[in-house]
Formats: C-alpha cells, sequence, structure tokens
C-alpha cells in the first residue's frame, strides 16, 4: 500500500477536522445550554476517535475481500473505475451461452445479448410460454419484449 493511501485507508486525517468541528458545536449548545464538562470532553475528544475505527474496520475489510486500490477516491466510493473482478468470477456470474441459443435475428423469448448474437430460449412446438421480465424503473421491461 503507497504511504498517501494510508491516511486514506486509517482515516486518521478525519480526526483533526471532526474535533474542530464538535468544539464548534460544543459551543455554540453550551451558550444555550449547560452541558457538563466531563460530557463535552467525551464529545469534543473521544467521539471522534470513533469514525477513523469505522474507516479502519471497513477497510480491513475491503482488504480481506481482495480489493487494492485504497485512494481517496476507491476508499470513499468517489472513484470513477470499479476494480476488475477475477477471470474465474465473471465465468461463474455470465457463464457462456452455447450456440444452438444464440442467434443473429431475434427469434423465440429473448433473454439477452451474447457477442452481438440474441440469447433466447426456443419455442417448442409453437406453443407459447410463460415469462417474467425484472427490472428497475425506466429499464426498458415494456418496450424490450415488443422490439
Amino acid at each position: 500500500m503507497k504511504p498517501k493511501h494510508f491516511l486514506w485507508f486509517t482515516g486518521i486525517w478525519t480526526y483533526p477536522l471532526l474535533v474542530l468541528l464538535f468544539q464548534v458545536i460544543y459551543t455554540e449548545v453550551s451558550k444555550d445550554f449547560i452541558i457538563p464538562e466531563l460530557l463535552g470532553i467525551l464529545l469534543v475528544w473521544v467521539l471522534p476517535v470513533l469514525f477513523p475505527v469505522i474507516i479502519t474496520v471497513t477497510n480491513i475489510e475491503r482488504k480481506q475481500r481482495g480489493q487494492t486500490d485504497f485512494s481517496f477516491g476507491a476508499t470513499y466510493g468517489l472513484a470513477e473505475k470499479k476494480e476488475k473482478q477475477s477471470k474465474a468470477y465473471m465465468e461463474a456470474a455470465f457463464p457462456p451461452v452455447p450456440k444452438e441459443y444464440l442467434s443473429k435475428v431475434p427469434t423465440g423469448l429473448i433473454v439477452g445479448t451474447q457477442k452481438g448474437k440474441y440469447a433466447y430460449c426456443p419455442l417448442e412446438d409453437g406453443n407459447g410460454i410463460n415469462g417474467m421480465v425484472l427490472g428497475n424503473p425506466g429499464s426498458g421491461k415494456s418496450v424490450a419484449p415488443l422490439g
């Protein structure tokens, strides 16, 4: 791991920022309310320790899952590129479609595409088949079967 990524990995950099933030909040709130000094110390100095601990534990779990990018963007979900999955994972998640179920023209019940060809379930003996179309709103569930 690169030394600069260690700061993002551990979340240590959040501690001084949170101490300042909680100090400002404590100062403003204590103007209107009586807050015991011990509670103020806990809020300003101890509570901010939890954030780097949570970030570190989360990143240790990410490292155990095999992720290797701990830059600021990747650690905090801001990275544009996604980490590549292993070849074995991709083959298990997306197995190749047998050639007898691939066609250049749409026939039968189309279930997807692979390398520019339609993957389909053939309609046996001219009988219809039932299918369920699932997807997020706006993903083309109503339009795709018609096209």
